[in-house]
């Protein structure tokens, strides 16, 4: 089975962090590979079959670094992976943060794990102050609305029958190492770390 974890939340929620620690000692090589020549999908390839989107930088990593259009090619992409088998992928950030995308990947076949960091909007404001962020309030209240419609959308019980989605709701307050641990504890996570052991 492929695997998709995906990784949302307010802006300054933590959830680079969270990734690139949950992703700690599990780096093998770095490439960024492509669907074809014409429609390139940056991402990172670890060792024993992980893969994130996006690329990696110390501001905004992640697939935020992606173009505004990149959905539909990383669609097409997850199209031509979905004919593998035992592919995990793992991203964060508002780009591919959707129904629409996370939908089309259980579509697919993904078993798809949405860990949804919450945090309190005035911590994450201050730390997004902190760290020389130029948001609009206006703009950085709307995506703690968004983030918020994605989860409730799947409470929907129709919904959640059509697209079956493991919600994971995690503490961005928490320490790094407890969150690490909370993440690295979700399925997909520990089924890829026992294929690993298989290998």
């Amino acid at each position: 089975m492929n695997r998709l974890t995906y990784i949302i939340g307010m802006p300054a929620s933590g959830k680079s962090t969270a990734l690139r620690n949950a992703l700690e000692n599990n780096i093998c090589e770095c490439s960024s590979k492509t669907m074809t020549q014409e429609d390139p999908v940056p991402h990172i390839t670890y060792k024993c079959g992980l893969m994130t989107l996006g690329k990696s930088r110390d501001v905004y990593p992640g697939t935020d670094t992606l173009a505004m259009n990149i959905q539909p090619k990383v669609i097409r992409w997850l199209e031509e992976l979905a004919d593998e088998d035992n592919q995990f992928l793992i991203g964060e950030g508002d780009r591919l943060g959707n129904n629409k995308f996370l939908s089309r990947a259980i579509d697919l076949g993904f078993h798809v794990d949405l860990v949804y960091l919450q945090i309190p909007s005035q911590i994450a404001w201050e730390r997004s102050e902190k760290r020389g962020s130029n948001f609009n309030k206006t703009w950085f209240k709307g995506r703690i609305t968004k983030c918020e419609n994605i989860i409730m959308s799947w409470a929907d019980s129709a919904i959640q029958e059509k697209y079956p989605i493991n919600i994971i709701q995690l503490d961005g307050t928490w320490n790094p190492k407890t969150l690490q641990d909370k993440i690295k504890s979700t399925p997909n996570f520990q089924e890829w770390h026992q294929s690993v052991k298989v290998q």
